[in-house]
């Protein structure tokens, strides 16, 4: 499977290539959803559509997967901000 990259990278990289990679740059950054590599942004990213994260996260949350997507939906998916929309609809 090969990663699609967004225009603007997509642009970058057709500009690195044709002069070359700049001696300062060590590395192309990868997708930040690279499910070999995860880490960073996706440590504190919530993605309901993703079986394995779904099934992740409702575990860290002790949360059953529709309050998960539910709390989602509400908080949008900062994993800070999703665990304090859980905690906030179960102090009822």
């Amino acid at each position: 499977m090969e990663a699609t990259l967004a225009p603007a990278a997509a642009r970058k990289l057709q500009d690195v290539s044709k002069r070359g990679i700049p001696s300062h740059v060590n590395s192309i950054p990868s997708v930040s959803d690279d499910k070999i590599k995860p880490g960073g942004q996706d440590r504190t990213r919530i993605n309901v559509n993703e079986d394995q994260e779904l099934r992740d996260w409702s575990k860290k949350f002790s949360a059953r997967p529709e309050p998960l997507k539910a709390a989602v939906k509400d908080a949008g998916t900062n994993a800070l901000a999703v665990e304090q929309q859980l905690k906030q609809s179960t102090d009822l």
